[in-house]
């Protein structure tokens, strides 16, 4: 962890793996309308921005996030799609039983990388670009 910038209370971001990853923490315990809707914004211009400075590997930690329904699934898509599309990668950490089963459920783990913790994705990622 070299760096880390708050920006409000739900978006945390810092730097893992010596700085080869940059990981983004989201705060809140519900990733539904009520907070996705405005939070969707906020990731795509922070990626926006990391993207242009080069990052390439990101890790998204849902480790606080109890509850996701369908908005915020479309931020997680949104997200994977912004960062692919520069030629990134996108993983999600962390994300509790719950979260698991509504990704999979709707046959995402085909699609988004999955992993229970940071170190895991960092072994899986990191270590391979």
């Amino acid at each position: 962890m070299t760096s880390q910038s708050s920006l409000g209370t739900s978006l945390r971001t810092r730097s893992v793996a010596s700085g080869a990853a940059l990981q983004i923490d989201l705060g809140d315990q519900f990733l539904n309308y009520d907070v996705a809707d405005g939070l969707k914004e906020r990731v795509k211009k922070l990626l926006g921005e990391q993207l242009a400075d080069g990052h390439r590997t990101f890790l998204l930690n849902l480790e606080k996030v109890g509850l996701i329904d369908s908005c915020g699934v479309g931020l997680l898509i949104a997200a994977h799609h912004q960062v692919v599309a520069e030629g990134g990668v996108l993983a999600i950490v962390g994300a509790c039983p719950f979260v698991m089963k509504v990704l999979r459920m709707m046959r995402l783990d085909k699609f988004l990388a999955l992993f229970p913790d940071q170190e895991r994705a960092v072994r899986a990622l990191v270590d391979t670009v």
